[in-house]
């Protein structure tokens, strides 16, 4: 692909990730899911509890007022635990953000490549509603002298309107192709014009390195490796639970017509609540590393088929692309018909075949 057309295709791209409503989304969810993950490590509400108690007048017992303030805290190594979890979670938030970033631009980046498809076929029916025209025109002038009969006027007259047809499709799936990256734009034009195809760079580089650098990069496989950090460090929140929980607040007696000023400690024994909470995180986090290794090996068996694939492909692309060049006959074709070799008929069917094997070309290239 030339340096202008790769231009134009990353320039496509750049717009559509500055300006595209899902992304800007994703943006601000993740910042949202972001600040909730935060909450985790917040402390828990203080609580005050009043009690006033009358006395009895018949015996002259007096009033009897009781005041707490109380604060709950876990074991220390809990908050230590929490934290880390909130950092990964923070990692498992921009991998989820950049899976939506993947898509949006895949799906940017394979219209991109059907417009230049459509392009480079534009450039071929334009060369054949040309050839078409004058052609048509050319046997309008024989039939004129009686040098071609009706029939062939028609053969040539439907083959224009075929060629015609084929280009008003084009000019149609071109602009379905311009509307959808401008709906990806933001509504914002989208301006493509190249027609040459980027040349396959994988094929430049083992598949070793190819596969090194597609994990390296694939946001699944981030995401998947995110949630793993996450399910192991809820390992650690999970243990740090079963320790005790700790409250301490000021208390107040007020006995009529004494006051008492003192300390409230307490302790809470998780004996309960957190049972086999330990066995869940550690299941969970079994399970999260056996997910990213499967993903593993999908994405190695899936490239290795994609990869082995082009290769045969290309090659076979290759030897289609020097035979079609060597036996392009379009011009002898036409000095065939001129000097009254072949017949418009067989002029037409010879000039099809070789408008398919063009095309079927150009969709190989593609």
């Amino acid at each position: 692909m030339s340096a202008t057309a790769q231009n134009q295709i990353g320039e496509v791209l750049k717009s559509i990730e500055q300006n595209n409503r899902s992304l800007r989304a994703a943006v601000q969810q993740a910042e949202i899911h972001r600040i909730g993950a935060s909450t985790e490590l917040n402390l828990s509400n203080p609580s005050i509890d009043l009690d006033y108690s009358f006395g009895n007048k018949a015996t002259n017992n007096g009033r009897e007022t009781e005041l707490k303030v109380v604060q709950e805290f876990d074991f220390p190594t809990l908050y230590s635990a929490k934290r880390k979890v909130v950092g990964q979670k923070s990692k498992l938030i921009d991998a989820q953000c950049r899976i939506t970033r993947h898509e949006v631009l895949l799906e940017a980046q394979g219209l991109c490549l059907e417009l230049v498809f459509l392009n480079k076929q534009k450039l071929l029916l334009e060369n054949r509603r040309t050839l078409a025209e004058q052609f048509f025109q050319s046997c309008q002038k024989r039939f004129a002298i009686n040098d071609i009969s009706r029939i062939d006027l028609n053969k040539a007259n439907l083959w224009r309107m075929e060629v015609q047809n084929d280009y008003r499709k084009n000019e149609i799936e071109r602009a379905d192709r311009l509307r959808r990256l401008r709906d990806l734009n933001n509504g914002q034009p989208i301006e493509l014009t190249d027609t040459v195809f980027p040349p396959d760079n994988g094929l430049l580089t083992s598949f070793d390195d190819l596969l090194r650098l597609n994990l390296a990069n694939d946001p699944q496989l981030h995401r998947l490796a995110s949630e793993s950090l996450v399910a192991q460090s809820q390992v650690k929140v999970a243990q740090s639970q079963g320790l005790p929980r700790w409250s301490i607040g000021y208390r107040m007696d007020y006995i009529q017509p004494e006051r008492f000023n003192g300390v409230h400690f307490g302790i809470s024994i998780p004996l309960w609540e957190n049972r086999n909470k330990v066995k869940l995180a550690k299941a969970q986090a079994i399970l999260s590393q056996t997910l990213v290794g499967n993903q593993e090996i999908l994405q190695e068996n899936g490239l290795r088929r994609e990869y082995e694939n082009v290769l045969a492909l290309k090659q076979i692309l290759d030897e289609y692309s020097a035979s079609f060049k060597s036996f392009d006959s379009r011009d002898l074709l036409r000095k065939s018909l001129e000097n009254g070799h072949i017949s418009i008929f067989e002029y037409l069917t010879q000039l099809s075949d070789i408008n398919q094997s063009e095309q079927k070309l150009l969709m190989s290239e593609s």
